[in-house]
């Protein structure tokens, strides 16, 4: 008895012998500090989250047309979710801020990583009004969206003047994470320029910028073809046809090929509010001469 004990112990032990020395190829993505960096001098963990945003996002565009005429376009790709039926109209990207206020947010990303941040902003944005009864302003909101993205990094802020509303992130177990958030943010404001904010916390002001899957592509036909004195209906058509060029180079991805509703949804943001408009892939491909 003692000896088959005996036997299936040292198997046991030749086995994981065996299996130990692999476990370290098992991951394509090893971890890495929140400290670590590559050659060139960049966070690695940084990098990851700016991919997550970049290659794998949902593709977003926004626009400003020329500035007289107080509007934001955003158009973004939607796709079905599997035993979900969307009612209403008002199914796009746009996320407002706060209720009766002019501020909006998009997001692309990890899903989880936007949800989480939209929350943050919110509550920020409660305790403000509820202290000096006004909203936060599109820099002071940029300002705090970029300080949340940096939490990762651990900074004690506890010194550091703020306006009385305290931390962005309230909640001392949420301030310290094991890797930066992987999303891309456009804040918009009809009133306002819009302001890109990477995962990384960096802000630039766009007029005409993509951000998420295949954004390289339509933002090299940005580049080319947007001008800063178009008007709200020519700035539409033209992300309607950057947009139609990557949806079209997307149709045979095995990611997109099994779908056959996905839509292009345009979102107008004015003084008015949001005005949304959606085209289908199928009609998009039917106009530009292309079948399913």
């Amino acid at each position: 008895m003692r000896t088959t004990v005996n036997r299936t112990y040292w198997a046991c032990v030749a086995m994981l012998c065996l299996f130990l020395p692999n476990l370290g190829n098992a991951s394509t993505s090893p971890y890495a500090s929140v400290t670590a960096l590559d050659k060139y001098g960049h966070s690695v963990q940084l990098r990851h989250a700016g991919r997550a945003a970049s290659k794998f996002g949902r593709l977003v565009v926004a626009a400003r047309p020329d500035p007289r005429e107080n509007t934001v376009i955003v158009l973004s790709i939607r796709t079905p979710r599997p035993g979900i039926i969307v009612s209403g109209t008002n199914h796009g990207v746009l996320q407002q801020v706060f209720s009766d206020t002019d501020l909006w947010m998009v997001c692309t990303g990890v899903k989880p990583d936007a949800n989480w941040l939209l929350q943050q902003m919110r509550d920020y944005s409660k305790r403000i009004w509820e202290r000096y009864d006004v909203l936060p302003t599109q820099t002071r909101f940029v300002d705090a969206l970029s300080e949340a993205l940096l939490n990762f990094m651990g900074y004690d802020r506890d010194a550091e003047w703020h306006d009385g509303a305290g931390q962005v992130i309230m909640d001392k177990d949420d301030r310290s994470w094991a890797r930066p958030l992987g999303v891309s943010t456009f804040v918009v404001s009809p009133f306002s320029k819009v302001t890109l904010v990477e995962a990384s916390g960096v802000q630039h002001a766009i007029r005409a910028y993509a951000i998420g899957r295949d954004s390289d592509l339509v933002n090299q036909q940005l580049k080319e073809k947007y001008k800063s004195d178009m008007s709200t209906e020519e700035i539409k058509d033209l992300l309607i046809d950057v947009v139609r060029s990557a949806l079209l180079k997307e149709v045979n991805d095995a990611a997109y090929a099994p779908h056959k509703k996905v839509e292009i949804v345009v979102e107008i943001v004015s003084d008015k509010g949001v005005q949304v408009d959606t085209i289908p892939l199928t009609k998009t491909l039917t106009e530009t001469g292309q079948e399913l």
